[in-house]
């Protein structure tokens, strides 16, 4: 979603860790991976990101999964206190609290998990943009070829402004984007007034 700056003030939604199989055409003992996550900023205002979200990983026929929480340009961090495995019910909230500092709430809804990490940003968030993302990832230098997770989709997907009120992501301002590499649709985006779905096309075992 695109606003003008100092809009928003949070982002939520909910998802169930996909249970995955190889890109299409790859071979069923590689490796394979995605993420899913929500985040404020990245888009318009690309000098600041505030995100979390799922990591998910497909090795030789089975799938790990973990949380993790990033504050752009620095790395992703994993919450190595929480336990996620395929086929778990996962809340993503984010909330920035001032335009530098902020909270990533991951709660397990299938275990009764939860994890708060406080989360500061070198540079100020424009709080311009809420987003549900679903993508690919980079170990290092290294793309991890993208996994066939089916389809996701973030339920109860909302994201509060700073005067209090509660946007969908179908709202004013919303974008889909889909992603593509080397030329080739990887995923299709759809939303509704309070869910956003991804489907998986295809992608490049490399």
């Amino acid at each position: 979603m695109e606003s003008p700056t100092d809009t928003y003030r949070s982002v939520t939604g909910t998802l169930v860790v996909p249970h995955l199989q190889p890109a299409t055409g790859g071979a069923i003992e590689g490796i394979y991976g995605g993420s899913a996550w929500v985040g404020l900023d990245g888009m318009t205002c690309q000098t600041s990101l505030m995100a979390t979200g799922i990591q998910f990983i497909y090795f030789n026929q089975t799938v790990l999964a973990n949380s993790w929480t990033e504050v752009f340009p620095n790395p992703a961090v994993d919450m190595s206190s929480m336990t996620v495995n395929a086929g778990d019910t996962v809340k993503l909230t984010l909330t920035a609290t001032t335009t530098t500092t902020g909270t990533a709430v991951v709660e397990n809804l299938s275990n009764g998990q939860s994890s708060t990490v406080g989360l500061t940003s070198p540079s100020p968030l424009c709080l311009a943009n809420a987003e549900w993302i679903v993508e690919d990832f980079q170990e290092g230098t290294f793309l991890m070829p993208f996994a066939n997770f089916g389809s996701i989709t973030f339920t109860d997907a909302s994201a509060t402004t700073q005067s209090g009120s509660t946007v969908g992501p179908s709202g004013s301002g919303s974008h889909l984007i889909n992603m593509v590499q080397s030329g080739l649709q990887f995923a299709s985006a759809r939303s509704a007034a309070s869910s956003v779905t991804v489907d998986y096309l295809t992608s490049i075992p490399f």
